[in-house]
């Protein structure tokens, strides 16, 4: 697994050797997303870790996302034993909640071991541009339909409706994608993230106007046909009729 790589930290005895986000990207709102963290025993002795825990600048003091627990015989107790030098890797699970700002946020590190010892490590101090960015949800739900939306529209346009309110409905799906498209460029991913959605609900008019459609032509193709053999059926009967009354004359 490769990690950031940052200046190795050493405290008294816990290293820092780097971190790393489980994605470039993360969202607002993003559940179960995890930062890598990697250590190193810098004693001279082993050493047990019980836990990490990581702390962004939108929570509160006392408040953070941890992995293990800060003493043995606490639930979740990492225990894990480090000989001198020996690394390891401990993954902390966090979640965004929606309510974060956009841009660059600040965090710091923090591991418990031998039972009461703790050591801390801000990444900031030795890398000024060291910061998770956190981006618009509305950019996710954009990014995460944009493609899907694509493929259905290009489906429905060589489709061949012949429904005039399934051409309107393409019609109106192919407008909002590339409203879709000019609000991304502009980064007003609220504007996109609604038009890519209004774009693929669209289509899915489209198609079921379509079937209305042609379910009405069929329907009317059928009384067209049953009209057509009444009729037939009527003029014959009525030869029939003369027929036998010239006969009986």
């Amino acid at each position: 697994m490769m990690l950031l790589c940052l200046p190795a930290y050493a405290s008294s005895s816990i290293g820092f050797e780097g971190y790393q986000f489980s994605s470039l990207g993360i969202y607002q709102g993003a559940p179960n997303v995890h930062v890598d963290l990697q250590i190193i025993n810098n004693s001279n002795s082993s050493l047990i870790v019980h836990g990490a825990f990581v702390h962004f600048d939108w929570q509160a003091s006392n408040e953070s996302f941890m992995a293990g627990s800060q003493r043995s015989g606490e639930p979740y107790d990492l225990g894990k034993e480090l000989e001198p030098a020996e690394n390891y890797i401990v993954r902390i699970t966090f979640s965004v909640p929606l309510s974060v700002s956009e841009g660059g946020h600040l965090f710091y590190f923090k591991v418990f071991y031998d039972n009461g010892l703790e050591d801390q490590w801000n990444p900031r101090a030795e890398d000024p541009y060291a910061e998770l960015r956190i981006y618009s949800w509305y950019e996710h739900v954009y990014l995460d339909h944009i493609d899907e939306t694509e493929e259905k529209v290009a489906q429905a346009q060589g489709a061949g409706f012949i429904s005039p309110e399934a051409r309107s409905l393409l019609q109106r799906a192919e407008d909002n994608l590339n409203k879709a498209y000019s609000s991304a460029d502009q980064g007003d991913w609220e504007r996109a993230a609604s038009y890519v959605i209004s774009s693929s609900s669209y289509i899915n008019q489209a198609y079921e106007a379509e079937q209305r459609f042609q379910t009405y032509l069929i329907i009317g193709a059928v009384i067209g046909v049953g009209a057509v053999v009444g009729g037939v059926l009527l003029v014959r009967r009525r030869k029939r009729s003369r027929k036998t009354t010239t006969e009986s004359s």
